[in-house]
Parts: C-alpha cells; structure tokens; sequence
C-alpha cells in the first residue's frame, strides 16, 4: 500500500493503526517510499480522547486540543464511535488490502459512512464486495503460508495504485453507497438474525448434571507413543470423547517428530509436555466444576 501510494500524484494515505506491531516497520516504509509528507496517522489523547491527525512522529505527540500525550491507537486506547466516524468521513476511498479475511469489520464501517471500499476479491472479502458493491481488485497471484498451510493473495503496488488512480475522482454518491450498509448489515436486522438463531436452539438445562471432577492419573511411560496418548485422554484427561480429535492428531504428530511449531518456532517435546497439556485440561475443568458445585450447593442453580 505504501508503495502504491508512492506511485501516485496527489494522493494522501491515512493510516487508523498502532506501531510498533508485528511484522510492519512503519518509519522505515515511510522512508523507503518517499511518503512521509503525503501519511497521516491518527493520535488519541489519554486525556481527552480526541484525535489528531498528524504526519508520523513516533508513539506518541502532544494533542492539539489538550497539550496532554496522544498516542496511536491501541485496544485500550480508541476513539468514540463519532470520531472514527469523523475519520473515515475524510476519506475518498477506503482500501481492505488484505491476503485473506473474514469479515471485514471497517469495509463495512466505511460503507456505512457513505464511504466506498475498494477490497481484495478473495475469500470472505467476496462476500463483502458482492453485498456492499465494493471496488474489486484481483489478486495478482496467490502463496501458501509454511506454518499454517493458508492460501494468501498477493497484490502488487501496481494493481493498487492503478484501481485507486480510477477510483479517486469518482464523484461518489454518499447515500448510494450508504443504502448497500443499509440493505445487507443494519444493526436491527443483525439483533433479528441472532435472536431467531438463538430462540431455535433446544433448551437442555444441564446446570444440575453431577459435577465432572475427577483424579487425574499418571500413564504408562514405556508405552509407544500412540498408546502413550491415549492413555493421557483416558486416564490423565478423562475424556474418552476426545480420541480421534484434532488434539490427539495433533500431539500424536508432534510427538512423532520429536517437535512442534509455537509462534513460527520449533520447539523440543517429550511424553512429559504431552502429558502436562493434558493435565493442564484436566485441572481446568476439575477448577470450573468445583465452581458450579459450589453454586449448586449454595442454590444459584
């Protein structure tokens, strides 16, 4: 995105969104693509919760309405529903460049402001363009992502910056764009959706059940390891239920190998590590049955 806009005259990117964060060096994108003066980042005072818009000066500057620190935002530090409405309403065009998404939670913000998106036609985002007659760009190739095995698209900076050149003086019309939110996700037809969906679920009341505490036994240590794990589930978890789930695929894998995957990194494991993540299950579930035992005994249920 970054590079796109670097590839257009006249064009100013706004940037709602936290630095430092995983995987994007913000200053050094700025640099690199010669955009400083053209990227504004939102800055929310801890003070008085206003927002200043602001070519990129690091965490933190001072607001311009309070003299107080404004930082960029965080989840425990976003603006009011009124000022994201007052930043996306500066907007020409939004832009969802993503490989992949679900919902897209600010394409439809930014319809509902009137504002048209321009989206990536992959995934759940086709959904979205279909429904909010979004602007479709397509992606310019697709690559599998080692750890997790998903399919991303790929854009190239050309592909967005030629559909933004098209798009950008497109006299829009507000309550056009306005009536696609409208149509597809207002807010009662949502509460509607969910109420009937909820009212359609069989009441089964099992607050009364007998409690699931149970001792956790320790398996077999010389058995192989298939039979290792299914002792853990049996006799460590106590839930025969589990056999054949994606926890037994998984730790069977793992096991095998000898390693597994945390965060992108290979880390040793043992029979041990096995049976404390079952343990760990276990102990979780005898702590929350005391609870509702608790309950039962004292009549809250």
């Amino acid at each position: 995105m970054f590079r796109a806009i670097s590839q257009l005259d006249n064009v100013y990117l706004y940037c709602h969104t936290t630095y430092p964060d995983e995987g994007w060096d913000v200053p050094r994108l700025l640099v690199e693509n010669s955009i400083q003066n053209r990227t504004f980042f939102s800055y929310i005072c801890v003070n008085c919760k206003k927002v200043t818009a602001s070519k990129f000066q690091g965490l933190n500057i001072q607001c311009a309405y309070c003299n107080n620190d404004a930082f960029l935002p965080q989840t425990r530090l976003a603006c009011s529903e009124k000022e994201l409405c007052n930043i996306i309403n500066c907007f020409d065009l939004y832009a969802q460049i993503s490989s992949c998404e679900a919902l897209g939670i600010p394409s439809i913000e930014s319809t509902a402001c009137g504002v048209r998106v321009l989206n990536v036609n992959y995934s759940a985002m086709s959904d979205i363009i279909n429904k909010l007659q979004c602007i479709s760009i397509e992606p310019d190739a697709f690559n599998t992502e080692p750890q997790s095995g998903r399919r991303m698209a790929a854009i190239s900076s050309e592909n967005i910056a030629n559909k933004i050149k098209q798009w950008i003086n497109v006299n829009d019309n507000k309550q056009l764009v306005r009536s696609h939110y409208d149509d597809n996700y207002p807010f009662n037809k949502s509460i509607e959706n969910w109420i009937e969906i909820i009212d359609s679920i069989p009441i089964e009341n099992k607050w009364q059940i007998p409690p699931d505490i149970q001792n956790p036994e320790e398996p077999n240590w010389n058995l192989p390891n298939d039979l290792f794990i299914e002792e853990c589930i049996i006799k460590t978890l106590k839930l025969p239920d589990f056999l054949g789930s994606w926890s037994h695929a998984e730790s069977l894998t793992a096991l095998n190998a000898g390693i597994f995957i945390n965060n992108g990194r290979f880390e040793k494991i043992e029979k041990k590590n096995i049976f404390e993540y079952f343990l760990n299950i276990r102990n979780k579930i005898n702590h929350w049955e005391s609870k509702r035992k608790q309950c039962i005994e004292q009549g809250f249920i």
